[in-house]
């Protein structure tokens, strides 16, 4: 079995100016890039329940 074709792994957009700067540092995120190109959390879940 493929692993990769089981996966689901989104990069949401922020939903708020307020963060922890700290947070975002220990997760390698870029918050530009993901405000950029990041899902919104409504097409996330629908692509969620279509790769089911």
């Amino acid at each position: 079995m493929d692993a990769g074709a089981h996966t689901f792994y989104p990069e949401l957009r922020p939903i708020s100016e307020e963060f922890v700067p700290k947070a975002l540092a220990v997760s390698g995120l870029d918050r530009d890039r993901l405000i950029r190109d990041g899902s919104a959390c409504g097409a996330a879940a629908a692509s969620a329940a279509q790769a089911r």
